[in-house]
């Protein structure tokens, strides 16, 4: 028997020998995981409601019938409120932003940003007629100007218009970018780790990369909470507290 490096040995008479290739395909898988890339922890994670390591051993069922119950029980609503905080990661530093949004059909929409700065107090409205006001806040309060739909001041930080950030416009979009993605929801409540409210945790993947993550209150389906993920990591958190529908929305709500 000869002794060679990394332990390979070759027979010098009867005595069974370790195939060469073994060891090239060893070597080969060694090298190809030093290479694999390492998907770093967001600094948002921490900022998330749940843990992700919180459905580390949940059970996944389809979760496509989710979606769309989710979906049509918002477009059933006459109206509806609730209060936003959004969180992003822009690489060199996190953004936060508030703000109270007001939705009533025919797409009138209105947003308040009640965040800390030059942009506390201002409003962004569009009618039923689909034109787009805005009002400064601060010490622009007193100044009103109308807005193109894709003027770069609708847009927030994680890429998304303001215009498109209510729940109903949110799930249309999902729906438009659903083709080649799969959809999982867990087939176990889920407990909030504050509260305890129950919960049910939808994950959108396209092949095996996860691209959002929906929590929804397992009672009436009304998102808490939408993660948005570039590249496998979580970039954007968007929570929606004090939901409320058809509450008749004053139309004049929507006009400056």
């Amino acid at each position: 028997m000869l002794e060679y490096p990394f332990g390979l040995r070759v027979a010098t008479g009867s005595e069974e020998v370790y195939p060469l290739k073994r060891l090239t395909l060893t070597l080969l898988c060694a090298i190809a995981q030093t290479m694999l890339p390492v998907i770093a922890a967001s600094p948002l994670d921490q900022q998330s409601a749940l843990a992700p390591q919180a459905t580390a051993s949940s059970k996944w069922v389809p979760g496509q019938p989710v979606i769309e119950r989710i979906h049509g029980q918002i477009q059933g609503f006459q109206d509806y409120v609730f209060d936003s905080a959004l969180t992003v990661d822009l690489g060199s530093k996190i953004k936060s932003s508030l703000g109270h949004f007001f939705y009533k059909r025919n797409k009138r929409f209105r947003v308040e940003c009640v965040s800390a700065g030059v942009n506390n107090g201002a409003i962004v409205v569009r009618s039923d007629d689909g034109i787009i006001m805005a009002e400064g806040g601060g010490m622009l309060k007193f100044m009103k100007m109308n807005l193109q739909p894709d003027s770069r001041l609708l847009i927030l930080a994680n890429g998304y218009n303001v215009l498109d950030s209510d729940v109903q416009s949110l799930l249309n979009i999902l729906q438009s970018r659903m083709v080649g993605c799969q959809a999982l929801v867990t087939a176990e409540v889920i407990k909030d780790p504050k509260t305890g409210a129950p919960w049910k945790v939808v994950e959108i993947r396209k092949g095996p990369v996860l691209t959002d993550r929906i929590i929804v209150n397992a009672g009436d389906f009304i998102p808490v909470e939408w993660d948005l993920y570039k590249d496998g990591s979580l970039f954007s958190i968007a929570r929606f507290d004090k939901f409320k529908a058809n509450i008749g929305l004053n139309d004049s709500l929507f006009s400056l």
